[in-house]
């Protein structure tokens, strides 16, 4: 599986020579911002051994310890069906991970401009990976607490690139999923990071 890296605005994925066009992740407004008012139907979880709680709407799926996809998150809230039925996207997610010692990326992703929320401040970054047309990409909040944690808050988008469907022709047959609103999705998440906050 090929390592892929995110800029802002439109990044270009690189395989085997040829390219695909991807709209990237980035923070919406890298400056600082104020804390979220969560919807008045919007739940909140709180884990008091990690000394943290986020909101997430009401209609989000929960995920359980038997079936997270990202078996390092702590917390794990998927979009509901309404934003893939008919679209490319197969999943999207927010995830919060606890990684003991300090904040690090993954060398295949970007840095981008630090955001503040709620008065803490995040490193920022993107990136993905991806193999047959099927993609994975994340934005990544982190930030340090206590002098050794670092608390990832990430949106994680499943999809599958809408250029497998082409034909010959390089058009769009009929029946060809849409491409899934992004910029919703990202929207959304951005609403749920101005909640997150720590409990201590």
């Amino acid at each position: 599986m090929k390592k892929i890296i995110l800029s802002l605005g439109v990044g270009v994925l690189l395989f085997g020579g040829g390219c695909i066009r991807q709209q990237a992740l980035a923070p919406q407004s890298p400056q600082d911002q104020p804390t979220m008012e969560k919807q008045s139907d919007w739940k909140t979880y709180s884990n008091t051994p990690e000394k943290f709680e986020i909101s997430y709407p009401a209609d989000f799926v929960m995920a359980t310890d038997k079936s997270r996809v990202d078996p390092t998150a702590i917390f794990e809230a998927h979009f509901p069906s309404t934003y893939v039925t008919g679209t490319n996207l197969r999943d999207a997610y927010v995830a919060v991970r606890v990684i003991p010692g300090a904040c690090s990326m993954p060398n295949w992703f970007q840095k981008q401009t630090p955001v503040t929320k709620n008065g803490i401040t995040f490193q920022v970054s993107t990136g993905g990976e991806g193999a047959a047309g099927s993609r994975e990409v994340e934005l990544q909040y982190a930030t340090e607490y206590g002098g050794k944690w670092c608390y990832q808050v990430a949106l994680v988008e499943n999809y599958t690139s809408r250029d497998m469907y082409r034909d010959a022709d390089g058009n769009f047959p009929p029946g060809t999923p849409a491409e899934f609103d992004a910029e919703k999705i990202q929207g959304v998440f951005e609403q749920v990071v101005g909640t997150f906050t720590f409990t201590d």
